[in-house]
């Protein structure tokens, strides 16, 4: 539930519906999902059009309200002269489905879970003395939560472990071109009744899905 403080907001707007929330994309879902936790939730929030509204619309004064609490921060380091000196990042720990495939919640190796957003805010880059092209850059490179600590010890000109399976995140910011990685592994073994265990393969172009404690896995290949 958001803060009463936004329930005006949107009122009057009508948020957009996925083009994959329907019941053909439901029914192409493998039937451990279509009767796993994810759907359970999807009859809460999105089972109606008007139920449906008004749950985006509740996602979307939450979003208001970080935004509101991230200006805060900021108007924060003003108060103590400390936001030329403050490196900001921003990210999430998973992204969302909003009715998506019929489902709600998250757990699943599909765009909408594992897509997250990231923000770096460097300060010398908004500076007259820095390239106005590197100003609000962004790229297509694979960037994982692994990376933030590398990223973190780099902008602070430490030294990063070598043990660290992540990499710097700075050369892109500095507009540089640097060796980098096609694909990533993911996994969620987390332990649920209702939420099965996957691994996956995402490279550039390609989604590779195991469903690992399904009798025999079960399998999907994305393009």
């Amino acid at each position: 539930l958001p803060d009463p403080q936004f329930d005006s907001l949107y009122i009057n707007d009508k948020m957009p519906v996925p083009q994959t929330a329907t019941d053909a994309a439901y029914d192409a879902m493998p039937p451990f999902i279509r009767d796993s936790e994810a759907r359970k939730r999807w009859h809460k929030r999105f089972p109606t059009p008007e139920k449906h509204q008004a749950s985006v619309k509740d996602y979307y004064r939450l979003i208001t309200g970080i935004d509101r609490v991230v200006g805060l921060v900021l108007d924060k380091l003003d108060e103590l002269k400390m936001r030329d000196n403050t490196i900001i990042i921003f990210t999430s720990d998973h992204g969302f489905f909003l009715g998506e495939h019929g489902l709600a919640g998250k757990w699943y190796p599909y765009e909408e879970s594992i897509r997250i957003p990231l923000f770096i805010f460097d300060p010398r880059s908004a500076d007259s003395r820095s390239p106005k092209s590197l100003q609000g850059k962004t790229t297509d490179a694979v960037a994982l939560n692994i990376d933030l600590a590398p990223t973190m010890l780099a902008l602070a000109g430490a030294d990063i472990p070598a043990t660290m399976q992540g990499h710097s995140l700075v050369p892109f910011m500095q507009g540089k071109t640097t060796a980098w990685r096609k694909d990533f592994f993911y996994e969620h073994h987390f332990v649920h009744p209702r939420i099965v265990q996957s691994e996956a393969v995402r490279t550039e172009r390609w989604k590779y899905i195991r469903y690992v404690d399904q009798n025999p896995p079960y399998e999907e290949l994305f393009d």
